[in-house]
């Protein structure tokens, strides 16, 4: 699960613009686009589990607003990347990128506490591996003599 999604995007930058940052001919069609801004949504979620996943169990099952606001200004961050002459809002996006990844940095070392369940504390929804397999055909009795 995406920790943000497109309409998330949407809200924080114009169409427009938006429309500048994903459309690299002029013509590209809606599948392009979007496929740009579902990597830009994989990159950042990316991160910001390498960062969490120091403190968190990763990928959150509750999304924290925080931890899609971060989502949304790594992912603008990343699709602004790809096309650095054609933008006037660079250093705004920059800055935004920047507060992000440091407040990650704060998360990971625990001086910022998310407010995300405990699997500790809620151990019926921890995650449990169960394997199964058939009885054991050897044994050190089957195999004496050998």
């Amino acid at each position: 699960m995406a920790y943000c999604s497109e309409a998330d995007i949407k809200k924080k930058i114009p169409s427009s613009e938006l429309e500048q940052l994903i459309d690299d001919t002029g013509s590209d069609s809606a599948p392009d686009k979007t496929a740009r801004i579902t990597a830009a949504i994989s990159n950042a979620d990316s991160k910001i589990n390498a960062f969490c996943g120091q403190k968190y169990t990763v990928p959150f099952s509750t999304v924290p607003d925080v931890v899609k606001d971060l989502s949304v200004d790594i992912s603008i961050w990343w699709l602004a990347s790809r096309r650095w002459n054609t933008i006037d809002m660079q250093s705004t996006i920059k800055m935004n990128n920047d507060k992000a990844i440091s407040l990650l940095e704060k998360i990971s070392k625990g001086t910022v506490v998310l407010s995300v369940p405990d699997p500790a504390k809620n151990p019926n929804k921890v995650a449990a591996t169960v394997i199964t397999s058939s009885s054991r055909i050897l044994s050190r009795d089957s195999l004496k003599g050998f």
